[in-house]
């Protein structure tokens, strides 16, 4: 799979069974439910993988944005909170006033632009194998359906967004929102 950079057609369906929420009054409403996606144990394995080499590769070729905390090993909340008090301590001390900018990706998986994704993920180092991997991951053929008790729908080809339960996830969203952050 890697030394082609493809994926099989199998690890790129994403069936969602969708659970019900205990001690919901209504269950008619998609808000009554948590989808949960069910994904390949091989497909899981070779995107930890994927992974592992992902992070290394975005580290050398600097491409995360230093202040960027969430998602990241030996990384917190808390250190973004310390860097914000240590920063107002500092104006403090020099007279200066503080400004402080929160920036909050709300639905941020279910937005990304798959194409800019791989362009920023190409700009920050990632080519070859492991490029043409996420290609095939993320763009080519992605599909999924839903199961709410015994109904199944018919499958969607998905084209926007990384889908939910997937190892990849929250790393691809940082690349993509890596530029934003650099801007502020």
């Amino acid at each position: 799979m890697m030394e082609k950079g493809c994926v099989p057609k199998g690890f790129k369906l994403d069936p969602k069974i969708m659970l019900p929420k205990p001690g919901k009054e209504d269950y008619s409403t998609t808000k009554s439910y948590r989808p949960i996606t069910l994904e390949s144990i091989i497909g899981n394995l070779m995107e930890r993988i994927v992974k592992l080499r992902l992070v290394w590769k975005l580290g050398v070729k600097d491409g995360l944005a230093d202040i960027q905390n969430a998602y990241r090993n030996n990384r917190s909340c808390t250190q973004s909170l310390m860097r914000a008090i240590q920063c107002i301590q500092e104006g403090m001390v020099k007279k200066q006033a503080s400004v402080m900018v929160v920036m909050g990706y709300e639905s941020c998986f279910e937005r990304v632009w798959r194409t800019g994704l791989l362009k920023k993920a190409h700009d920050h180092g990632v080519k070859g194998r492991l490029w043409m991997y996420l290609k095939e991951f993320s763009t080519d053929g992605r599909q999924y359906y839903l199961r709410v008790n015994n109904y199944t729908s018919p499958i969607f080809s998905s084209k926007v967004g990384i889908p939910k339960g997937l190892v990849l996830r929250p790393i691809l969203c940082n690349v993509y929102t890596k530029d934003a952050l650099e801007q502020v």
